[in-house]
């Protein structure tokens, strides 16, 4: 990759070193960004049109953050397997332990905490089951050999911005923050969530209190998501959706839906 970036002659030599050496990639142009994106993946043998990692601004340096499609991929290319070997409180910090082995035989153990102080039922129950996710992906990420952020994660560092739209990523030459505005959700991502929710049978109360778990906010309907936001409530319906199927017979999920935003 330090070749393939060296050799296109476009990209001065200290930026260059900022990019590799200091894990800068606020110096590049949308361009060169893009490439450096697809290289990326394509040495990892990840899909980049399934958008395996996004950006995030941590320490003034823009750089790349681990996906769930990331960590999914990864698990199927590597013929990783996981299971938890512990759960367990301390204190106010809920700790789930996941062992990884790959199909070579090596393995790892990686660790999820979550913050469960003053939490109690749904609050609680998605903080649990994300303890278990972080867990999983941070011992897939490891036994990949990959040191990426995990976004179960990237959200919960002090002082980091998760970069959620083209104008913020372009304008964003220094690595600091800017002001843009964050993107809406897409009708996209509205029907998904819509689908998700009759598909669940939950109710408007269940949905509001999934929506604040995820976004660390009081969200009053769907429409007031932003896209980043709505992506992290639809990993967190579709894994409940994929946990209420296990060991259900089949035609046993409800299908249905209703109009994007309506009673949610």
């Amino acid at each position: 990759m330090t070749t393939d970036l060296a050799n296109r002659g476009s990209i001065d030599a200290t930026v260059l070193e900022k990019v590799l050496i200091q894990g800068d990639l606020s110096k590049l142009t949308p361009q060169e960004r893009l490439m450096y994106y697809n290289k990326v993946c394509d040495s990892l043998g990840l899909n980049p049109f399934t958008r395996p990692f996004d950006y995030i601004v941590l320490n003034n340096k823009l750089t790349l953050y681990a996906k769930r499609d990331c960590t999914d991929q990864l698990r199927k290319i590597h013929s990783i397997s996981v299971k938890i070997t512990s759960r367990e409180p301390l204190g106010d910090i809920y700790v789930v332990t996941a062992q990884g082995t790959n199909r070579e035989g090596r393995y790892d153990e990686s660790i999820g905490a979550v913050n469960v102080a003053n939490l109690r039922g749904d609050h609680l129950a998605n903080a649990l089951m994300k303890a278990e996710t972080k867990a999983k992906r941070r011992v897939t990420l490891s036994l990949a050999g990959l040191g990426w952020l995990d976004e179960t994660e990237a959200d919960s560092i002090p002082d980091s911005r998760i970069i959620t739209n083209d104008e913020d990523l372009n304008n964003d030459k220094s690595g600091g923050a800017t002001d843009g505005a964050q993107k809406p959700l897409s009708r996209a991502q509205a029907q998904r969530i819509s689908d998700l929710y009759g598909r669940l049978g939950l109710t408007k109360e269940d949905m509001l209190l999934i929506m604040e778990s995820e976004c660390n906010r009081t969200v009053e309907s769907v429409t007031k998501l932003t896209s980043e936001e709505a992506d992290k409530v639809i990993d967190a319906l579709e894994e409940n959706a994929m946990i209420g199927e296990e060991g259900a017979p089949d035609g046993a999920v409800e299908q249905g839906g209703v109009e994007q935003g309506e009673g949610i």
